[in-house]
């Protein structure tokens, strides 16, 4: 279809459905107005105002080596044996694969260690997390570690406060944007 038959066939569509919902973290004003102006029906929103504030630090490999995640791994086996509950998500499975095996010869356990990537994921106990990572997480309290592939950065929610202490993203640059 042409893009003004597809608009022509949304627009047919809001007009004869009764009710549309819309999930998107970042749906702007002039979208709502817009989707309003074509289905000539006023729009309810549901926004989330959570706010409490964040302490984020970016970071971006080293001055010598900007590819230098050494210092970034050492934070988190550091964080990891002083006994903090880490999250770490990368775009990248060997990286995670590089700190799983790098955290294990510093003695975290593997029971202490949570790995969600393509080789866990069809795994039970991993299905039963992604379905409700907040009542897995508080059914296994021990969970000290958790790594997150692509495998699982999709879907995932985990809304219990104070969960985790630090909460580390690595991105590698593996997968690109369009």
């Amino acid at each position: 279809f042409p893009s003004h038959d597809r608009i022509h066939l949304f627009g047919d569509m809001l007009l004869n459905c009764d009710r549309l919902v819309i999930l998107d973290a970042h749906l702007e004003d002039w979208a709502i107005a817009w989707i309003e102006g074509l289905s000539g029906k006023g729009a309810r929103v549901i926004e989330n105002r959570y706010c409490e504030p964040k302490k984020v630090t970016l970071y971006n490999g080293t001055a010598k080596n900007p590819k230098d995640k050494s210092w970034v791994r050492n934070g988190i086996v550091n964080d990891a044996i002083s006994g903090k509950k880490i999250a770490v998500f990368s775009d990248s499975q060997i990286e995670l694969e590089t700190l799983h095996s790098l955290l294990l010869r510093k003695g975290v356990t593997l029971n202490s260690m949570m790995k969600i990537d393509s080789t866990t994921s069809g795994e039970q106990w991993a299905k039963e997390a992604l379905q409700d990572f907040d009542g897995y997480l508080s059914a296994h309290p021990d969970t000290q570690i958790l790594l997150v592939s692509p495998s699982g950065n999709s879907g995932i929610d985990i809304s219990i406060r104070g969960f985790f202490d630090r909460v580390y993203c690595l991105y590698c640059g593996v997968l690109s944007i369009k």
